[in-house]
């Protein structure tokens, strides 16, 4: 009997996604074993992050991610599609649909009050 492979899935997007600020707590983060003030998973690697998406305690983990809404909103997404993983990369895709640098005071005010369309509401 041929033994079962895991295999992850991995939303890869660019850290142009997220706001500079956010990058800072994500870097910050990644340097600890616990992630932090994210109490949950990041990794640090030369040009972005790799974020582990919760299965359990979900509620838990998006409250955790409150000080970081737009970085929220990606993970959001990659756990509605079904991945483990969200690695945000230098290099990585720039989604049309999804908001990018340079945000503007307004937007990040607007994002941190949950006023702003969540993309895994859409199908």
């Amino acid at each position: 009997m041929t033994p079962e492979f895991e295999i992850e899935r991995t939303l890869v997007l660019s850290t142009k996604h997220i706001p500079e600020n956010e990058g800072d707590l994500l870097q910050e983060a990644g340097e600890t074993d616990t992630g932090s003030i994210l109490q949950h998973p990041v990794y640090n690697y030369t040009y972005g992050w790799k974020i582990w998406i919760p299965a359990a305690d979900w509620n838990a983990a998006m409250k955790a991610l409150e000080v970081v809404p737009f970085t929220k909103r990606l993970i959001r997404l990659a756990h509605a599609l079904g991945c483990q993983w969200l690695r945000l990369d230098a290099d990585g895709c720039i989604h049309e649909d999804l908001p990018q640098r340079p945000f503007s005071a307004l937007e990040q005010l607007a994002e941190a009050a949950g006023n702003s369309a969540d993309p895994s509401c859409h199908t």
